[in-house]
């Protein structure tokens, strides 16, 4: 449910900053494509079965965990960036 939230929040500041031309908006983009990665990656990285090449699917695994954590932090990051706008 988290991701849904950073993927919404993040589609809805970059709208907001599209439409009033606003600064930063990198945040809100790398906020949602990492958002839109973990809503299409989140079953496999909760998954424990690694196939047959165990440590590239660890390091696979850790890279996207890390995209996950990236969007979590992301909702803080849109949310206050849309304060700063106003």
């Amino acid at each position: 449910m988290r991701i849904y939230l950073a993927t919404i929040i993040s589609f809805i500041v970059l709208m907001i900053g599209l439409i009033f031309g606003m600064p930063y908006l990198w945040i809100p983009i790398t906020v949602l494509v990492a958002g839109l990665i973990s809503i299409f990656t989140q079953n496999w990285i909760i998954s424990d079965r690694l196939g047959s090449a165990r440590k590239t699917s660890m390091l696979i695994k850790s890279i996207l965990s890390i995209i996950v954590i990236y969007a979590l932090i992301g909702i803080a990051m849109c949310l206050i960036l849309a304060l700063t706008w106003l």
